[in-house]
Formats: structure tokens, C-alpha cells, sequence
């Protein structure tokens, strides 16, 4: 079993390593370790960074669109890729597919905010702990040393969380993991070791728009950070001069004698001093009924000119369609009117959709058939060993991921087409209900609505009954009164 794991190794280092060797000597030497500053992309994302308090607006949405799409709203399923030729429950294969079922469910939130955090940040680290459960730990607070001979292959990972009164230390090597505890009242440190079940790392890298020769990834829109500044600067100026527009300053022009002028309007009672230190007598405009002007002057209110927002407004969408070609967000997610001049929308989502897909791709990770490299792929390797040690039912093995099916096909259009064949009968009621994707189940629908208008004819064939019988019943004429008296 050593042997077959030493060739492993070599096929590894020889294939994917060797023949990317001269480019990575051409232009970064080996490799680049460069990392994100998550506290500043954390900061700008949430609009607190200095300089970008306006443009910092778009971060938030852009990565969680990216990743809404990505991840869909039932997330992805995953399975086997072998399977089982029976529909029995019992059976080691349908046992784990049904176990993966319940834990990407249970797991959904973790994921998607895994995704969008991946996206804003560059980086994410997710933990598989040894009963199965997932810990996802801030990227900066995670320290990863690569192998020697190897810089894709972590060799030890630590993560050191800093608390009000203690810092606790998470050493994890593929033998062992080590947890030391350092009470700040407390000198003397509390080492826990516990053996590494798995004989691998099990901490995940997930690492956005990483390329080949990088160790860490980078924020989706780490490209538009040029851009948002200019963004936010002609957003503070269109604001700046909007407010000056709602008050415009005085300006006295042509004076013979400016201070004349001024002494005549200022008021007497009230003074400021210039930076010279002399005392100048103040002009309040609210209190003068009058302006009395100099010889060859004339007064007025000065404002900048009306069209200077809309040389903004022009700019401003120029660089908003900068944002859009950069992340692939078509303009019509944003809520925007197209118009005709740019491409309908159902073009603008077919394009977006394929970037979506490799986007799914990036997510999945790789794997070779022995080795599973990052992204999902691993996380969910590292789950069933961690789940085997405890269920002996659970198989390890290769899995496919399949993610929800894009809609490519504007759903108006779908419900018109499917409205037309059912009203020529050439599709099921099910199928017609399917399509309007408003109802869980169609087919109980369809048997549910069968049943209520069965009933309903029923009752209105009594109605119609009973109103018959009365309008056909014989008419009875009326026998005169006999008068006893008579």
C-alpha cells in the first residue's frame, strides 16, 4: 500500500507539475503567495472603506448574484458514479446518495453563504470535523505551508482565533491535530492532540479566480476597483454639486469699491475675524431687506449650470456598463429598461448563463479518479471518510455533481407555447400545470382539480335537475271554496 501511494506521487508530480515549469520560470520564478487583504475587501463590501463609502454599493450585490445563480435555489445534488442496478434503500450505494441528499440540504445555507463570501473575499476555508459537520473559518485567520516539493499540497494548516480572553490554536497535519488553548490570566498553555482519522487534511480551499501558478484566489471584482473609485468620485461630485445648486452663493460684480459695498450691506453688530486677524463686519443675507450695490455693480445668486448633471449621469452609466461587461451581469438583472440599440435580454442570459456554467465548474473542483483537488468534489470526499468512520454503510468513492438546471428559455414565452398545445390537446393537463411551475406536485393537482370539478357538475346537474322538475311539473289549478253558509 506504501509503494502504490509513492507512485501515486511521482505519476502526480510528473503529469500536472513538470510541463508548466518553463512558464512559471519565464515569468514568476515558481509560484505566487500572494493574498487578499480580506479585512480591506470585508470593509469595502460592506461600504466602510475611505474612498469608496458610494461604489462599495455594487460588491455586495455582484457577489451575491454571481453566487445566487451559481448555486440556484435548491443547490446542487451529488451522487455516486457508480450505481445500483436495484431500488433497494438498504443498499451501500442508495444508502450514501441518500445520505449526500440530506446533507447538501441540511447544508444549504452554509454553502451559498460559502459561495458568496468566496466571491467577495478571494478565499474561503472550510473545515470537515471528524463527526461530519462543516466549520467555515475566516480567511484571515488561517495559515496554510505547502510541501516542499509540491506547492499544491497543503502539509500543515493553522488557524488561530483570537478571543477577549484566550486565543486558541488549531494545528492541522494528516496525522494529528493539535489545539492549544492560551488564557490571557493564565501563563501556561492547554495543549490538546487528537489522531487524525482521516490520514489526510480535512480543510477545503476554496479559492476564486485562482490561476494555475497562485496559492490563493482573489475577490470576483477585484479588477472594477479603478473603476469604483472614479465611480465614487463623480458620485460625490454630481451630490456636491447638486447641493450647491439647492443654495447658490452670492456674487457681486463690476464694484468700483467691494469694501464700500460691503461696509454699506453688512450688518453693524456683527463681526468675524480674517485669517489676518483683522475684524471684518459679517453680511447676512436673511436680515437685508436690500442690497445696496456700488457705483457700475450688480448683484445676483450664482449657480452651476443645469446641464452638468447629465454630463455625470452619462459618464456614470458608461462606467456602470464597464461593471457589467467585467463580472457578466446582464443589464437586465439590475432592473434596468434595455434599450433597442443593445441586446434583447433573453440573448443578454444566454450569454450570462454560460458564464454561470463555468463558474459551477470552477466550484466542483477536480478530481482524477484517485486524487480530489479542492472545491466540492473534496469537501464532500472528506465528509464520507468522516461519515464511514462511524457508519460502516457509507461508501467512499467518486462523485458527480449535478447542479439545477439553468432557464434558458423565457418562462412567459414556455407557458404561451405549452397553453396553445394543450388547448389542441396534444399535451396532458400534468404537463400544462408542470410547465406553469407555480404548484410542488402537478399530477396531485391535476387529480385534485379533476375531483372538484366532478363535484361541482354534480351539484349544478342537481340544481339543474330540481329547476327542471319544477318548470315541468303539471300545473294545478286551484278548487273553489265551498261556502258552508250556502
Amino acid at each position: 500500500m506504501r509503494q502504490k501511494r509513492r507512485v501515486r506521487e511521482i505519476i502526480g508530480r510528473n503529469v500536472t507539475v513538470l510541463p508548466y515549469l518553463p512558464v512559471f520560470r519565464a515569468s514568476a520564478g515558481t509560484f505566487d503567495a500572494t493574498r487578499p487583504d480580506y479585512a480591506w475587501w470585508d470593509e469595502f463590501r460592506r461600504c466602510k472603506k475611505s474612498g469608496y463609502e458610494l461604489s462599495g454599493s455594487f460588491a455586495k450585490p455582484i457577489a451575491q448574484i454571481v453566487s445566487g445563480y451559481c448555486f440556484g435555489t435548491n443547490g446542487f445534488g451529488a451522487e455516486l458514479v457508480q450505481e445500483d442496478a436495484t431500488d433497494n434503500p438498504d443498499s451501500p450505494i442508495n444508502y450514501t446518495n441518500a445520505f449526500l441528499k440530506s446533507f447538501v440540504t441540511k447544508n444549504k445555507i452554509v454553502l451559498q453563504n460559502l459561495i458568496e463570501d468566496l466571491y467577495a473575499l478571494g478565499d474561503q476555508f472550510v473545515i470537515v470535523n471528524m463527526d461530519g459537520s462543516l466549520s467555515i473559518a475566516s480567511p484571515d485567520t488561517v495559515n496554510i505551508e505547502y510541501d516542499d516539493l509540491d506547492y499544491r499540497t497543503m502539509s500543515k494548516v493553522t488557524i488561530t482565533t483570537k478571543l477577549p480572553k484566550a486565543t486558541i490554536t488549531d494545528v492541522y497535519t494528516a496525522e494529528m491535530r493539535t489545539v492549544t488553548v492560551k488564557r490571557s490570566d493564565d501563563a501556561t498553555p492547554q495543549i490538546f492532540e487528537y489522531d487524525n482519522l482521516l490520514g489526510v487534511i480535512p480543510v477545503v480551499h476554496f479559492a476564486n479566480d485562482k490561476s494555475g501558478n497562485e496559492l490563493y484566489g482573489r475577490p470576483i471584482y477585484e479588477g472594477l476597483l479603478r473603476i469604483f473609485s472614479r465611480y465614487d468620485d463623480l458620485l460625490e461630485k454630481a451630490l456636491d454639486g447638486a447641493e450647491i445648486m439647492g443654495n447658490p452663493f452670492p456674487v457681486f460684480e463690476g464694484l468700483e469699491n467691494p469694501q464700500e459695498t460691503m461696509d454699506a450691506n453688512s450688518s453693524l453688530d456683527e463681526t468675524e475675524v480674517d485669517a489676518q486677524g483683522d475684524y471684518v463686519r459679517r453680511m447676512n443675507f436673511d436680515q437685508n431687506n436690500a442690497l445696496f450695490v456700488g457705483k457700475g455693480g450688480s448683484f445676483k445668486f450664482a449657480s452651476p449650470s443645469v446641464g452638468f448633471t447629465q454630463d455625470i449621469r452619462d459618464v456614470l452609466k458608461s462606467l456602470f456598463l464597464l461593471i457589467l461587461d467585467f463580472t457578466r451581469i446582464p443589464e437586465v438583472i439590475w432592473g434596468n429598461e434595455l434599450s433597442s440599440a443593445r441586446a434583447t435580454a433573453e440573448e443578454q442570459m444566454k450569454s450570462f448563463y454560460t458564464y454561470i456554467s463555468s463558474r459551477r465548474a470552477m466550484l466542483e473542483g477536480a478530481s482524477d479518479g484517485v486524487i480530489v483537488r479542492g472545491g466540492f468534489l473534496q469537501l464532500i470526499n472528506l465528509v464520507l471518510m468522516a461519515e464511514s468512520l462511524i457508519d460502516p454503510n457509507i461508501v467512499v468513492d467518486d462523485v458527480v455533481i449535478e447542479w439545477q438546471a439553468l432557464e434558458q428559455e423565457d418562462k412567459t414565452l414556455k407557458f404561451e407555447w405549452a397553453k396553445e398545445l394543450h388547448n389542441r390537446t396534444l399535451i396532458t393537463d400534468e404537463t400544462m400545470v408542470k410547465t406553469s411551475a407555480i404548484v410542488e406536485n402537478p399530477l396531485e393537482e391535476v387529480e385534485k382539480a379533476q375531483q372538484q370539478n366532478a363535484q361541482s357538475l354534480s351539484n349544478t346537474d342537481a340544481f339543474n335537475n330540481a329547476v327542471n322538475q319544477e318548470l315541468n311539473a303539471p300545473i294545478v289549478e286551484p278548487q273553489p271554496v265551498m261556502d258552508a253558509t250556502a
